[in-house]
């Protein structure tokens, strides 16, 4: 039987047959400003929540705005109450953000979140793995997840970007992320953009990867996020499977909310879902199709 990490999205769990494995490497693709650290943030939270002890590396979002994110989803504060203040008080008290504060530290049936923070363009394998090796060392924490945010910005411990092209690169970086998640018998989940084409596009597809087609041949799962402007503003996402060796599941879409509020995505009705699939734009039904989406829809 495989070593699964199931997700809390149980659209997820049918399409993978239970979740990512461990010892493999996946890959959400976006374009830009659509969702690509939304997605890995929010999956980021739910492994917490279910135990595991998740690893993020950034090299593009500033660390405390990665804390940020996991905090308003663990919390449930809107991420635009922190700090904020109202005729002179602050929108969430300082003692009502210890005592949530508390009772996550307290609660032992959370897995632990490490988050660090590199320049883009300045880390490769070698010092992925040395992270991980001064994290046992150190703090006893080994991951089981590892997220990195996101593939395109690191360097390759093997190729140069001096003297090879972008597939090269990306392809070696992705090979060798991919032997790191062997190693440790964690999850790797990374990110990459769409190419020119796929900017701004409400569909995606294996040729819309941008700088290296490498990179999908050597995922075990590479999955696209798109939406239309009017799924934006009804907090849609819909996410397109391109590979995926866990499943015969491939070119099947999944229907997700979003509550830009606590950044994280939610599992929708199958009634919901299908509607959503079945028409390039809402339908005004989806909107009331439930009191679970109209009362998300009014929070956010």
């Amino acid at each position: 039987k495989e070593d699964k990490v199931p997700f809390l999205l149980e659209a997820m769990n049918d399409a993978t047959f239970g979740g990512f494995s461990r010892k493999t490497l996946c890959c959400f693709m976006a374009g830009t400003g659509i969702g690509k650290t939304l997605i890995m943030t929010s999956l980021t939270t739910d492994y917490i929540k279910s135990g595991y002890n998740v690893l993020y590396i950034t090299l593009e979002m500033e660390e405390k705005r990665i804390a940020l994110r996991a905090d308003a989803n663990l919390m449930d504060i809107p991420i635009g109450d922190f700090g904020r203040c109202e005729n002179g008080k602050h929108v969430v008290s300082i003692d009502d953000l210890v005592e949530k504060f508390e009772n996550i530290k307290n609660n032992k049936k959370l897995g632990r979140l490490i988050i660090k923070e590199f320049p883009t363009g300045t880390i490769n394998s070698l010092q992925i793995r040395a992270i991980i090796k001064e994290l046992k060392q150190k703090q006893k924490f080994k991951a089981d997840v590892i997220i990195v945010d996101y593939i395109n910005l690191m360097n390759s411990s093997r190729v140069s970007a001096k003297t090879a092209n972008t597939y090269n690169v990306i392809k070696s970086i992705a090979e060798e992320l991919r032997g790191i998640a062997v190693e440790e018998n964690s999850i790797i989940i990374t990110a990459t953009q769409t190419n020119r084409d796929g900017i701004g596009g409400n569909e995606v597809a294996l040729d819309k990867v941008s700088e290296s087609a490498g990179l999908p041949h050597t995922t075990d799962f590479f999955c696209g996020l798109f939406q239309t402007e009017e799924q934006r503003e009804h907090g849609i996402y819909i996410l397109k499977i391109l590979k995926n060796r866990f499943a015969g599941n491939v070119n099947k879409k999944i229907a997700m909310g979003v509550d830009y509020n606590f950044m994280r995505f939610y599992q929708l009705n199958t009634e919901e879902q299908d509607n959503i699939i079945e028409n390039d734009n809402i339908d005004t039904d989806i909107e009331t199709s439930t009191p679970e989406f109209r009362r998300r829809r009014t929070r956010r």
